[in-house]
C-alpha cells in the first residue's frame, strides 16, 4: 500500500467515525482557561511534529488521528470532557463507611470547582484555601440554612459517613456516580463524588428537598 492509499483509508474510516457529530453552530459549548491552556499545549505540539522532514509515517499518521481527535473534543462540551479518573474504594463497618480513592491521584488542586447557580437567600460567608482543600460556605441570613462546598486533593484525603444515624444511597447523576447520604433529623444532607482527580462534599444544613438538593449538586462545576 502506498502513502496515499494509506492516508486515503485513514480518511474514509475517519470520516466515518465523525459523520454522526453534528455542525459546530447547532452546539453550545463553552470553553473554561484551563481547557483552552490545554489544548494550546497540544498544538504548539502536533506544530513541533510538523517541522522535522525526518518524522516517521507512523509518527506523522498519530499526529493526524490527534488533531482529528482534538477536533472531536472542541465540539464537546466541557463537563463532557471531565470524566471521573480518580474512583472511590469504599471499606464498609458497623458503624460506618470509609471512602478511599484510587487511580490519578491528586496531590495539589489546580482547577476550583463552584456553584454555577446558588439558591435565592444565600451569600457567601467563608472561603478557605488550605493543606489541600478549598472550602467554601454560603449562609442564608433569613432561614439560618447553610451549604457547604469541600474539594480536596485525594493524596491523603478520606471520608467517612455514619451509618447508625442516617441513610447513604448511591444514585447517578447526570452520569456521575454520587453518594447521598441523609441524616435521620431531616436537616442534614451530603452529596459525595469524584470529579476529575478530586474528591467534592457538598452538605446541607436545614431544610431542603432531595430534588432541590440534586439540583444544586448538578450546578457544580
Amino acid at each position: 500500500m502506498t502513502r496515499e492509499e494509506l492516508f486515503n483509508a485513514f480518511r474514509e474510516v475517519a470520516s466515518e467515525e465523525f459523520a454522526h457529530i453534528p455542525n459546530e453552530e447547532d452546539i453550545e459549548y463553552e470553553f473554561s482557561e484551563r481547557f483552552n491552556k490545554k489544548m494550546d499545549k497540544l498544538f504548539k505540539k502536533i506544530e513541533r511534529n510538523c517541522t522535522y522532514p525526518t518524522v516517521s509515517l507512523s509518527k506523522r499518521i498519530l499526529t493526524i488521528a490527534a488533531a482529528i481527535l482534538i477536533i472531536f473534543a472542541g465540539l464537546m462540551s466541557v463537563s463532557a470532557i471531565r470524566e471521573p479518573i480518580v474512583n472511590f474504594v469504599l471499606e464498609f463497618f458497623e458503624e460506618h463507611i470509609d471512602f478511599g480513592f484510587s487511580g490519578d491521584i491528586s496531590q495539589e488542586i489546580e482547577y476550583e470547582y463552584s456553584f454555577s447557580e446558588i439558591p435565592e437567600g444565600f451569600e457567601l460567608t467563608v472561603k478557605n484555601n488550605e493543606g489541600g482543600t478549598v472550602y467554601t460556605e454560603y449562609t442564608n441570613i433569613n432561614t439560618g440554612d447553610i451549604i457547604i462546598l469541600t474539594q480536596s486533593i485525594t493524596d491523603s484525603d478520606d471520608i467517612s459517613v455514619d451509618k447508625e444515624h442516617g441513610a447513604i444511597t448511591k444514585e447517578f447523576i447526570d452520569g456521575m456516580e454520587v453518594y447521598i447520604y441523609e441524616h435521620n433529623s431531616d436537616d442534614y444532607i451530603n452529596a459525595i463524588m469524584t470529579k476529575e482527580n478530586y474528591s467534592v462534599m457538598v452538605v446541607y444544613y436545614g431544610d431542603i428537598e432531595k430534588e432541590k438538593f440534586i439540583d444544586l449538586v448538578k450546578s457544580i462545576n
